[in-house]
């Protein structure tokens, strides 16, 4: 878990940079984001410590992508900066096919309590 202050962000948020663009991923939600330019100065100066301003901290929080010490999660509220939210593979990201069991035999991961 990398550390800014009393905000920190999360194992399973894991990012990237492409030239001017930061693609984010919420592994425990299966949300990935597009970072703009803007968006990726300020992503880069959280990894390294900056504190951001309070509506992309409100944001994130929300998102899940930092934690805060003994604060709880931000409220819902639109994406700041440009940045565009993508939930359209987050099945796919979620799936866990090596721990999901065949518990009836049909060779399908199937679900226990059925």
């Amino acid at each position: 878990m990398a550390s800014t202050g009393s905000l920190s962000i999360p194992a399973d948020v894991v990012s990237e940079t492409f030239d001017e663009t930061t693609v984010v991923i919420n592994l425990a939600n299966g949300r990935y984001y597009s970072f703009p330019a803007e968006a990726t100065t300020v992503w880069r100066g959280l990894l390294v410590g900056e504190v951001p301003a309070a509506d992309f901290t409100a944001w994130a929080l929300a998102e899940g992508l930092v934690i805060q010490e003994g604060g709880s999660p931000g409220t819902p509220c639109e994406p700041p900066l440009g940045i565009a939210v993508f939930d359209d593979l987050s099945d796919l990201m979620l799936a866990d096919p090596i721990h999901d069991v065949d518990y009836d035999g049909s060779g399908w991961a199937t679900d226990a309590s059925a």
